[in-house]
C-alpha cells in the first residue's frame, strides 16, 4: 500500500508544519514517503500553504521532488502552470468533489468517500477516520507513522 503523508504530517495534524519546505524533505528522507502538498501559482512565483500562499519554492525545488509530491493546486494558475509546463509533475485539484482524477490517473477520492471495488491506482483521503481501505492502492493521512509501522508488522509476519 502506497502511504502518502498529508501535507507532511507522520504524527497527526501539526498546521505549523504542514506545508513546509523542510518538513516535506523530512518525510522524504526519512521514510521514503510520498507528500501531498497544497501548492498555489501567483505572479510567476510557485508558494505551498492550504489557506495562504505561506512557503516560496522554485520550480526546481518541486521538480527535484517530483517522485514523491502530489500537488493539490488550489488556483487555477498552478494547475494551467502545470499542465503547460512540467509534464513530470503529479498533480490535481479538488474541493468537495467525491473523487477526481490526478494528471497521473489516480482516482483521489474525498474523504468519507469509498469505492464499490479493488481499484488499481487509487488513493482514500484521511481513511483513518472512516473505514477499511483494502480497495485502494493507497493513503494520504496524517498519520503515516501508523500506516508504516501497520506495513512494517505486515511485511514481518
Amino acid at each position: 500500500m502506497l502511504i502518502i503523508s498529508h501535507r507532511g504530517n507522520t504524527e497527526g495534524s501539526d498546521p505549523p508544519l504542514e506545508n513546509h519546505p523542510t518538513q516535506i524533505d523530512r518525510c522524504i528522507a526519512e521514510h521514503s514517503l510520498n507528500v501531498e502538498v497544497d501548492v498555489r501559482f501567483i505572479d510567476g512565483e510557485w508558494y505551498l500553504g492550504h489557506d495562504t500562499a505561506q512557503h516560496n519554492v522554485s520550480k526546481q525545488w518541486l521538480m527535484l521532488r517530483s517522485n514523491f509530491l502530489w500537488l493539490h493546486c488550489k488556483n487555477i494558475e498552478a494547475m494551467c502552470a502545470l499542465q503547460n509546463g512540467a509534464p513530470d509533475l503529479h498533480y490535481f485539484w479538488h474541493e468537495t468533489d467525491q473523487y477526481t482524477i490526478t494528471s497521473k490517473g489516480w482516482i483521489w477520492a474525498y474523504p468519507g468517500c469509498d469505492v464499490p471495488f479493488n481499484t488499481r491506482k487509487s488513493i482514500s483521503v484521511m481513511p483513518n477516520h472512516y473505514f477499511d481501505t483494502s480497495k485502494f492502492s493507497g493513503v494520504c493521512t496524517d498519520d503515516a507513522e501508523v500506516y508504516l509501522r501497520l506495513k512494517s508488522n505486515a511485511g514481518a509476519t
